[in-house]
């Protein structure tokens, strides 16, 4: 996914105090063993508008990280919030998905952004996800 027409992978030239470096923040909601959910991720403070961004799983045994293509078991939907009033720019990344205690009790999913302004892509863990079984669920 590339939210601009150029995409630029680093720029040596910007000053270490540069202030306008992505921040990035997921959301992870609770997880329910076989419940569609939805990871949010939010990309804000970006100058210039030149972002790239992409999903990873990694595996909870294996410790393996696989890029979520968008397909099959996943989907992904990105979405440009556009020019905030301090003139950076903020986009968001959604990750659908059904959870399962068997495959994704444990894993975690990484959100990878790359910006001109970071000299090696940055990346945000959900850290260990916790999926409840169906009966654990409490329907209130």
């Amino acid at each position: 996914m590339i939210w601009s027409q150029i995409y630029i992978t680093q720029n040596p030239s910007l000053p270490a105090d540069y202030p306008y470096r992505p921040a990035v923040n997921i959301q992870v909601p609770p997880l329910y063993n076989n419940s569609e959910a939805s990871l949010e991720c939010t990309i804000s403070n970006c100058f210039p508008d030149v972002i790239s961004g992409m999903w990873i799983k990694k595996d909870r045994q294996s410790r393996e990280t696989h890029y979520i293509a968008g397909d099959g078991a996943y989907r992904i939907s990105h979405h440009e919030l556009g020019r905030q009033p301090n003139n950076t720019y903020s986009y968001k990344s959604y990750l659908i998905f059904t959870p399962s205690v068997e495959s994704h009790q444990g894993a975690e999913f990484i959100f990878q952004v790359e910006h001109p302004s970071l000299e090696h892509p940055m990346q945000k863990s959900t850290g260990a996800l916790q999926v409840t079984d169906a009966g654990d669920k409490d329907i209130n």
